[in-house]
């Protein structure tokens, strides 16, 4: 591996970025259904996921408001 080049760490360091894992338990119809929903119909996971939580947090907003 070149000198130069970053590794996926070093990039998240530099910005002001967290992860998080979601484990999908496939024994579970549930979660197996999320799962294949999610790799099949949205290229865009982590978007999909975040518009989804940021919309829920507004819903829950209005209503304390």
């Amino acid at each position: 591996m070149s000198e130069n080049r970053k590794t996926s760490w070093e990039y998240e360091k530099e910005r002001n970025s967290k992860q998080m894992r979601i484990v999908f338990n496939m024994d579970d119809p549930v979660d197996a259904q999320i799962y294949h929903f999610l790799e099949r119909y949205k290229p865009n996971r982590t978007s999909f996921i975040k518009r989804l939580v940021y919309d829920e947090l507004v819903r829950c907003a209005y209503e304390q408001a």
